[in-house]
C-alpha cells in the first residue's frame, strides 16, 4: 500500500523491555515494555484490526538500533538516549544512521504522520525547521518542543504537559503514547477525522476525550 494511505507513527524505545525465551530477538513492537509504548500499543492493535482501508506504519526509533519497523525482531539491549551529553548523543545517532534515515522517511506522502518523541528523542533524531515533511504531522510535546520546531511547515504541535497528563489521568512518562494510543482508536473507525485532527486551528485533545477510550485496557 502506498505511503499516502498509511499512518506513519514514529515513537523512542522505552528503558523497560520484555525478556524473549533463552534472549531469543522479539518483533519491536513486543520487546518493549514501558508505559508509552504500552499505551500507543493499546491504539495500534485497533487501528489494524478495524477495515479502514489504511495501513500503519509503526516505527520506533531505537538507541542501540536506529530507527526500526516494529516487525523488526531484536535483541534486548540496554542503551537510550536519554540524559546523554549532546556530544555522545550526536555521535551515536549518526553511526546508527538515525538523522538520515529519519529525514528520508518523514518525507514520504503519508496521510498523517505523529511524532512521539521525547526532547532527547528529538535531538537525538536531528529534527529541526529545516525538516521536510511529506504530508500533514502532528507532535505531541511541550514548550520546549515548540521552540526547537517553530515554523516548521505542515506541523502541528499538540500540548502534552503536566497539565494534559492530569487531564487525562496518566503519569508523564506514559503521556504520548496515552494520546497517540487515543488518536489511533480514533482514527480506527474515523478514518475520515484525519484532515480535522491534523488542521492547526482545530483543537485534538477533545476528540480523544471519550468514554469508550476511558475503558480500554492498557496492552500487555
Amino acid at each position: 500500500m502506498a505511503e499516502r494511505d498509511s499512518i506513519l507513527i514514529v515513537t523512542s524505545c522505552t528503558g523497560l523491555k520484555a525478556a524473549g525465551e533463552d534472549d531469543a530477538p522479539l518483533p519491536a513492537e513486543r520487546l518493549y515494555a514501558g508505559e508509552q509504548h504500552r499505551r500507543l500499543m493499546r491504539g495500534a492493535n485497533a487501528f489494524r484490526a478495524a477495515p479502514n482501508g489504511l495501513e500503519l506504519d509503526l516505527r520506533i526509533l531505537s538507541a542501540g538500533y536506529g530507527l526500526v519497523r516494529s516487525e523488526r525482531r531484536l535483541r534486548s539491549y540496554d542503551t537510550s538516549f536519554a540524559g546523554l551529553r549532546k556530544s555522545e548523543m550526536e555521535r551515536r545517532s549518526e553511526a546508527l544512521g538515525i538523522p538520515g534515515d529519519l529525514g528520508r522517511l518523514l518525507a514520504r506522502p503519508y496521510c498523517l504522520i505523529v511524532l512521539l518523541l521525547g526532547e532527547d528523542y528529538m535531538r537525538a533524531a536531528a529534527l529541526g525547521p529545516e525538516t521536510r515533511l511529506g504530508g500533514p504531522a502532528i507532535a505531541f510535546g511541550g514548550a520546549g518542543l515548540a521552540r526547537r520546531l517553530h515554523g516548521l511547515p505542515a506541523l502541528k504541535i499538540v500540548p502534552a504537559g503536566k497539565r494534559e497528563a492530569r487531564r487525562f489521568s496518566c503519569g508523564l512518562v506514559g503521556l504520548k503514547g496515552e494520546l497517540g494510543g487515543r488518536l489511533l482508536h480514533l482514527l480506527a473507525g474515523r478514518p475520515e477525522l484525519i484532515p480535522r485532527v491534523a488542521d492547526p486551528a482545530v483543537d485534538v485533545l477533545p476528540l480523544l476525550e471519550t468514554g469508550s477510550q476511558r475503558s480500554l485496557p492498557v496492552a500487555a
